[in-house]
């Protein structure tokens, strides 16, 4: 892995606050930089904040290659990238939340449960089409081969890589929660077995709620409580790398398609009563809801969130914490990072990473988990 000491990030119209100062997010990443070792020289690059705006009643974004959308307190904005100035409002009649597609979400008009409806952008404003309630959730996969498909897909797809309670194994077999009284324990099977504790502190057990495994297949993640970190391990030997402390309670969300960016997020507020329900399973999601999207995240149940956390998983470090629960997350044209929480949009410039031997290199060829 690949180490830097100083991480520089920049805006003009950054507030000092704790839960979303770059200098504070940097700090907490430095367990991961000790761990990691200094492969890397001077070659060090600054991920930058190129721009930043607060909403406190951000609703959702959508970037398409014509341009990006946002909707902010039921109106719909267009928004310029570069320096995130938003267009004239254009109130919906119908709708909380947008996402990409685009469409929107909202309690169905009749009856309980969300609703979803086309929304399309034309010449003589936007469109909304009729609000449908969304498809009967199906069963999150279980098998090796069920488990090995869903991340195939998803990689050849181009799609994130979602947390999730089990994993496929490069080489066959799956990856698997083990949780008990004393804590939770990561069991691989296929081609043998292995266990491995979940140590990430000693005031007691802790417990992993979800996994997710890099696009080049050779570094799997969990994040536990209590004591939350992000903990980088082998998936096949099953021995740790590296460690992350996080807020608690901390969840993971999902890995960017290129293996550059993982994003999680905190709560703040430890909740030991809910520490064994937490990510201890896969919930479903409606047929047809591909689970690397943010329509997936937008329905899923998941605890209250106040910092949506980005990992660099190329340094490996914890580059930046925003205010808010996690709404999107857009790459655009230049392949700067656009951040959606509800509270505010933040430009994220990224530059190319350092390459080393042991680092989990973006754009590397994935070796993909056979489905056995």
């Amino acid at each position: 892995m690949v180490t830097w000491l100083l991480l520089a990030l920049s805006c003009a119209h950054h507030p000092a606050d704790p839960a979303r100062d770059g200098s504070t997010a940097a700090a907490a990443g430095d367990a991961a930089g000790d761990a990691a070792g200094d492969a890397a020289g001077d070659a060090r690059p600054a991920i930058t904040v190129a721009a930043r705006l607060d909403l406190p009643e951000l609703q959702g974004l959508s970037c398409r290659a014509e341009g990006c959308v946002v909707l902010v307190a039921g109106a719909l904005h267009s928004l310029d990238p570069e320096d995130l100035r938003l267009g004239p409002p254009q109130p919906l009649s119908w709708g909380q939340r947008l996402v990409e597609g685009p469409s929107v979400l909202g309690p169905c008009p009749e009856g309980s449960g969300t609703c979803r409806a086309t929304l399309v952008l034309g010449a003589e404003g936007p469109t909304l089409g009729p609000p449908g309630p969304l498809p009967q959730a199906v069963a999150a996969p279980r098998t090796p081969q069920d488990v090995a498909q869903r991340w195939n897909e998803a990689r050849a797809a181009g799609g994130r890589l979602s947390f999730a309670a089990r994993l496929p194994v490069p080489d066959g077999g799956i990856i698997a929660l083990i949780r008990g009284p004393g804590g939770s324990r990561i069991m691989r099977a296929g081609n043998g077995v292995r266990v491995m504790p979940v140590v990430v502190g000693s005031d007691g057990p802790a417990y992993a709620r979800s996994l997710a495994l890099h696009p080049t297949g050779r570094e799997a993640y969990l994040v536990a409580s209590p004591g939350d970190q992000l903990v980088a391990f082998d998936p096949q030997a099953l021995t740790r790398r590296w460690a992350i402390p996080l807020r608690p309670i901390a969840q993971g969300l999902f890995i960017e398609q290129d293996g550059r960016l993982m994003l999680l997020e905190e709560s703040g507020q430890p909740d030991p009563d809910r520490l064994l329900d937490l990510g201890s399973r896969d919930p479903g999601l409606p047929e047809g809801v591909a689970p690397w999207s943010d329509l997936a995240l937008a329905v899923a149940d998941r605890p209250d969130a106040t910092t949506t956390a980005v990992v660099d998983l190329a340094l490996p470090r914890l580059v930046w914490r925003e205010g808010g629960r996690y709404l999107g997350l857009a790459r655009l044209p230049d392949g700067d990072e656009l951040l959606a929480t509800d509270r505010a949009l933040v430009r994220l410039h990224i530059p190319s990473p350092p390459t080393t031997a042991s680092a989990p290199a973006t754009g590397a060829a994935p070796a993909a988990p056979a489905a056995r």
